[in-house]
């Protein structure tokens, strides 16, 4: 049998999407999260394991036996490099051979970003990796408070102004994952992913009501009014001020490139918007109204 490819964050959107892929490919896999117990997935023979990147003494027991390892950046964490490099001195200590690690677009453009770090350790590490950086989630319109407003009001609250968005699909992110450990050739290189088109939210709301059948207004927010949002919703002041920066970038154009990445490598054009949606109406159309 081949050796596992360790994911972390397997319970995650793109980690569960990159296991069900793997998964069809009969590739062993072996899961990784806080509670392996709540796996969810038929790992093939790799297995459950505890991981946490708070917990050093969990990366050992993990990456044992394993040669190939895919990574998603923690979100929203302005110490992304605090704990993330350990991991990857623990992957050189080991037998790792690739780290596949998911960033974000645009990454490598900001010296400033906690992940800008943890991409230049990883190149600089000896270990041999791809790193991918996409673009904005469909997913997150279908999951946690975007979709409990879409479902309930009808409404996309969010300050990003009439900037653009190239936004795609967890599911043609987890394409390309699972091709990079699988094929060789792509071991040094770094893949910027896209969709295939720039949407403003005023546009993602008109996509959504076409495929709804009901009117989805966008509400664009002062940023004040999503700082208080935020703050009320729980989260902490380097996650706030994280995503206002990430917002500010959007409102200043700088997410609606597109990059040819996804179809050059998958040999098919991204998902659209307009097909996400049909896919996923059940996301709207299930939840109840409040």
């Amino acid at each position: 049998m081949r050796d596992p490819i360790l994911v972390l964050g397997a319970r995650g959107k793109l980690g569960r999407a990159v296991v069900e892929r793997l998964r069809a490919a009969g590739e062993p896999t072996r899961c990784a999260t806080r509670d392996p117990g709540c796996c969810g997935h038929d790992c093939l023979g790799g297995g459950c394991a505890r991981f946490d990147f708070d917990r050093p003494e969990t990366f050992a027991p993990a990456l044992e036996g394993v040669n190939h390892v895919f990574v998603t950046a923690r979100p929203l964490d302005a110490a992304a490099a605090h704990v993330m490099i350990p991991f990857f001195a623990a992957c050189r200590a080991g037998t790792i051979e690739h780290v596949v690690l998911t960033t974000a677009l645009g990454v490598d453009r900001n010296p400033a970003a906690a992940l800008h770090q943890v991409e230049t350790y990883l190149r600089e590490s000896g270990l041999g990796w791809t790193i991918l950086r996409p673009a904005f989630f469909m997913e997150n319109f279908s999951h946690g408070d975007f979709q409990a407003a879409i479902a309930g009001e009808g409404l996309i609250r969010i300050a990003a102004g009439d900037g653009a968005t190239s936004f795609i699909s967890v599911e043609d992110i987890a394409a390309v994952a699972v091709k990079v450990l699988r094929e060789p050739g792509h071991m040094g290189r770094a893949y910027d992913l896209t969709g295939g088109e720039a949407l403003d939210h005023a546009q993602v709301a008109t996509v959504l009501t076409a495929a709804l059948g009901r009117p989805v207004r966008y509400q664009d927010l002062p940023e004040e009014a999503l700082r208080a949002g935020l703050e009320q919703a729980g989260l902490g002041g380097a996650q706030v001020a994280y995503l206002l920066d990430l917002y500010r970038a959007v409102r200043a154009g700088l997410c609606a490139e597109v990059r040819p990445t996804v179809a050059q490598l998958l040999g098919r054009p991204p998902r659209t918007l307009a097909a996400f949606a049909q896919a996923n109406l059940a996301a709207w159309n299930d939840v109840p109204a409040r």
